[in-house]
């Protein structure tokens, strides 16, 4: 990370005092300023200190000398026409920049993603920012191996909030297995999209609420496909879910609108046999979501290890403002109906906040 150039101090000072940089940033960037004759004066301030930081940032809490770090400019402003000029990877939506935008939102800032996310003037969505150097293989490969986080904000210069309050994905306990004698209650709460040509995921969370209060994510399954192939998977699912579950359920999500009520009504008429039912749900997501959050906050949720993991953090990490929230959907509705089923839920949600 590099921070470059500044004359315009009276205004770098009014944002310096508690200026917070990145969570979770792990390296630095080379930068090269090039001043033009209206920049030449600027003072370059490249700090090493902030090449890595540790975890606790994102908790608000920093170890000496970081604890009460601020950046200070000595140069005095040369004219009034003076300007700042930051060259860095974004790494978080309160980085330097992020706050400086804050306070100056008129700031014009340029962008350039390794991958085209809308067309572009020479480039179609999709494609590679500099093809020669890293072609869209390369970018492809790294993205696999990146969180979602770290891809958005290393090659798309887009960061996101990571393991943010919502859902600090740090709480989540992955484990290997589970005692089975120990599963009260199982549900598989189910997604669907609205098509398979929505770009919308299908989403079907098998979750247990346990003897001892705690819940496990067994499984998920979730994909983008026609019709006939998303009702295949979804039965294959439940005839697995009931060999193995003593009390279950199947529950689908009803949308409003007549289309979603059509769509749920023939999903319960198919899955009869394994107890199913519609849930039509109403008020913001996210207030659906509290119960479950709450859950998670306080370490009483776990995951089983599997190849799914790694999307289900990713789509937490970024909740409400990610481009999905499929996975998050079933699974607050999958909490939300195994505390209806045994008489805990404080619905009056005065433990909220």
């Amino acid at each position: 990370m590099a921070i470059v150039g500044m004359t315009a101090v009276s205004a770098l000072e009014a944002v310096g005092g508690d200026m917070r940089t990145a969570e979770r940033a792990k390296r630095a960037i080379e930068v090269e300023a090039l001043a033009t004759s209206r920049l030449e004066a600027m003072n370059l301030l490249v700090d090493q200190e902030l090449q890595s930081l540790p975890d606790s940032v994102k908790e608000g809490k920093f170890a000496p000398p970081l604890d009460e770090y601020t950046w200070k400019a000595t140069s005095t402003p040369v004219s009034d026409q003076a300007g700042l000029l930051m060259i860095m990877t974004r790494w978080h939506l309160d980085d330097p920049l992020g706050r400086w935008i804050e306070h100056f939102p008129q700031t014009r800032v340029l962008r350039y993603t390794a991958v085209a996310t809308k067309n572009e003037r020479y480039r179609k969505k999709g494609e590679a920012l500099f093809p020669e150097m890293k072609p869209l293989e390369f970018l492809q490969a790294r993205k696999k191996v990146l969180t979602n986080a770290g891809w958005q904000s290393i090659y798309q210069q887009s960061p996101i909030a990571a393991g943010g309050d919502t859902f600090p994905t740090e709480r989540f306990k992955v484990i290997s297995s589970f005692d089975r004698s120990r599963v009260r209650n199982s549900i598989r709460y189910v997604d669907k999209a609205s098509s398979d040509m929505s770009g919308d995921y299908t989403a079907a969370v098998l979750m247990h609420d346990m003897r001892d209060g705690g819940t496990v994510i067994e499984d998920v399954i979730r994909g983008q496909w026609p019709v006939s192939e998303r009702e295949a998977r979804l039965m294959q699912a439940a005839e697995s879910d009931k060999a193995m579950c003593k009390r279950y359920a199947i529950w689908f999500e009803q949308e409003p609108g007549s289309g979603g009520k059509e769509s749920a009504e023939a999903s319960v008429r198919r899955f009869k046999k394994f107890g199913a039912f519609a849930d039509k749900v109403t008020g913001a997501k996210e207030i659906r979501a509290e119960p479950y959050a709450g859950a998670v906050q306080n370490g009483d949720v776990s995951l089983v290890a599997g190849a799914w993991n790694r999307a289900f953090l990713d789509e937490h990490e970024q909740f409400p403002v990610g481009t999905h929230d499929d996975q998050v959907d079933a699974a607050s509705g999958a909490f939300n109906k195994l505390a209806e089923a045994i008489g805990t839920y404080d619905r009056s949600l005065a433990w909220v906040g």
